[in-house]
């Protein structure tokens, strides 16, 4: 089973329009930025899609070995929907 995580990077002004987008309520009002309940996270791609600032990225992981997206991927940048 692929488990999601939600990576928020320092671009992140805290508008919460990821918490109003996330279908699965997967985002959490942290003290600086959102935070994920990685547990809850589909996948999906909807805060992703809604961020203005883009400063999410979608981890996905089997076990402890990630599988794509975030820090670390070797795919060029704007192959794995990330802005350069």
């Amino acid at each position: 089973m692929l488990n999601f995580t939600v990576v928020v990077d320092d671009r992140c002004t805290a508008c919460g329009a990821c918490l109003l987008t996330c279908p699965e309520r997967a985002l959490l009002v942290a003290p600086k930025r959102p935070a994920t309940v990685d547990s809850l996270c589909t996948g999906c791609l909807a805060c992703i899609e809604i961020c203005p600032r883009d400063a999410l990225t979608v981890t996905a992981r089997i076990g402890s070995g990630q599988v794509w997206g975030g820090p670390g991927d070797p795919r060029p940048a704007q192959n794995r929907g990330v802005a350069p």
